[in-house]
């Protein structure tokens, strides 16, 4: 008999291609996500829309009915899956990050689930720890931003139920992939899109951006002391140059643009 399986956040980049592996693997797997069906693009393009059950439903509402009848629950449930939003709307992140995992887990329990619930936290639970720190499942969360409390939070809350009820729960922690299937917006691959973009056409102005997460881990870096903030600045946004970008919209445009004006040398 087929194990069943139940991804919460199933139509983001880790629970698509979580309902990949698992169906690979002879698994029944339903999808919960807030997310429309006909938009759930992902689990599209990989293939798997139609071989798995998909529940429109917000994580935030889930009830012990809707976790009846699975050996397992994974849950990849976020509202915000960014830290900058953390900086701008800190009381959003907290809400959307983890009510979702509060109302699974207590569904989970008035269900009398006796399966394992994984949760699949971030790296960002970690970065408050000191430089060069060496990490292991054993190392507790020391976040340095809002979005990374969230993480370390839900990690908490797990590790809460399982001691509290018994609850059969894993917490892992995922860095950012980089690969065919990884997210288009984070910078490596974005450097890979600019260069393609101007090799195929290179008489086309290319415009590109950096005003999200590298902007914040520069920041956040730099405050604790880990990085001197102008070279990786100019390290960041030249490596956006090289790669083909004929112009760039970022959040560093005052600093930098101050830093080449002056004659100083940019590392």
């Amino acid at each position: 008999m087929s194990v069943k399986a139940l991804i919460a956040g199933g139509a983001g980049v880790l629970g698509s291609n979580l309902s990949l592996l698992l169906l690979r693997k002879g698994y029944q797997v339903t999808v919960m996500d807030i997310v429309r069906r006909e938009e759930a693009w992902r689990l599209a393009d990989l293939g798997v829309l139609d071989d798995v059950n998909y529940v429109w439903k917000n994580v935030a509402d889930v009830t012990a009915d809707d976790v009846k009848g699975y050996d397992l629950v994974i849950d990849c449930a976020i509202g915000y899956a960014d830290r900058p939003m953390g900086i701008s709307s800190p009381t959003s992140v907290m809400l959307g990050n983890l009510l979702p995992p509060l109302r699974l887990l207590e569904a989970l329990r008035q269900a009398g689930f006796k399966g394992y619930a994984i949760y699949p936290s971030s790296f960002n639970a970690l970065y408050g720890h000191r430089h060069g720190a060496v990490f292991s499942e054993f190392t507790p969360p020391l976040p340095n931003n809002v979005y990374g409390w969230t993480k370390g939070a839900a990690e908490l809350l797990y590790h809460s139920y399982r001691r509290q009820y018994g609850l059969r729960t894993l917490v892992t922690r995922v860095g950012s992939a980089f690969g065919p299937r990884g997210r288009s917006d984070e910078l490596p691959h974005r450097l890979i899109i600019y260069g393609l973009l101007k090799e195929r056409y290179p008489d086309v102005p290319l415009a590109a951006y950096d005003v999200s997460g590298e902007y914040a881990m520069v920041k956040a870096a730099a405050r604790a002391g880990l990085i001197d903030e102008t070279t990786a600045m100019m390290e960041l946004l030249y490596s956006i140059r090289r790669a083909g970008a004929d112009m760039i919209i970022t959040y560093f445009a005052y600093d930098a643009a101050r830093l080449l004006s002056s004659g100083r040398p940019p590392f």
